[in-house]
């Protein structure tokens, strides 16, 4: 499973909601909330955050 589903199943998993992926160049990934950046590689291309590290980052988002 590609590592944008697998973010995508955890999303929904942990907070019911339905993700989009937009692709992009360049190494670099972002998750986005509202417009809002979530969590970004942009310093640190290639590297890819963890399904738990992706959840910690988005439930402020999330939670209000």
């Amino acid at each position: 499973m590609p590592h944008a589903a697998r973010l995508a199943a955890a999303f929904q998993a942990e907070f019911g909601l339905e993700t989009e992926y937009i692709a992009g160049s360049g190494g670099i990934l972002e998750i986005r909330y509202q417009g809002e950046i979530v969590w970004t590689n942009n310093d640190r291309r290639g590297v890819k955050p963890s399904n738990e590290e992706a959840i910690a980052a988005m439930r402020p988002f999330v939670s209000g």
